[in-house]
């Protein structure tokens, strides 16, 4: 073998061993729902999250980030990151909400991981704003509505993080009362979203 082939196939190993390793080292976040839901700790938030991922078998992965409030911290254009790897994994949920405990900051889900059948799917979301959102201490924020279409192929994949929480405000303080009681609703999604500010106005 020559030198170019074995430093390819070298350093294709090592790709491939450091991805591993990232998904391996991931601490888990849990989905819960009221009936199980923890007491979070001292800096730390709930995260709400609506799923809809149709029949699929699913993981998100979540890296956090640096940032000056909720602004994203960036070295040379790029986004910087912390050590800190998570994984969501979304397999054999029902429709409807989850929540989370998280400690307070700012996250990016860099990866959305659908497998088809018995081959991995990989979707990329590391510098979109949508995929971000930010957690603030001793509240329920709201990140929005994870839709997976059920119609997909081998090469494509239809989903998204859509923030609906316009519409879903009155289902959740129905369903949520007395969470939100003590740890009240903001928004996480990562784009500017006023409306729970202007509901708290009227």
């Amino acid at each position: 073998m020559s030198s170019n082939k074995t430093i390819f196939v070298f350093l294709s190993a090592l790709i491939l061993g450091l991805g591993t390793f990232t998904s391996a080292n991931a601490q888990l976040m849990t989905l819960h729902t009221l009936d199980d839901l923890p007491k979070i700790k001292w800096r730390m938030g709930y995260v709400l999250i609506g799923v809809d991922n149709g029949d699929t078998n699913a993981f998100l992965t979540v890296r956090r980030l640096e940032h000056n409030g909720r602004t994203p911290r960036r070295s040379k254009g790029e986004l910087t990151f912390t050590p800190n790897s998570y994984r969501i994994d979304l397999s054999g949920r029902e429709a409807g909400f989850y929540l989370l405990g998280v400690p307070a900051g700012l996250y990016q889900i860099t990866e959305v991981n659908y497998p088809y059948f018995d081959l991995p799917f990989r979707l990329s979301t590391t510098d979109q704003s949508e995929w971000r959102f930010f957690v603030e201490e001793g509240k329920t924020n709201y990140i929005g509505q994870l839709i997976v279409a059920n119609e997909r192929s081998r090469s494509t994949l239809d989903v998204n993080l859509l923030n609906r929480l316009a519409t879903q405000w009155e289902q959740i303080h129905n369903d949520y009362q007395t969470l939100l009681a003590e740890f009240p609703l903001v928004s996480g999604v990562g784009s500017r979203d006023d409306f729970p500010e202007f509901l708290t106005a009227q």
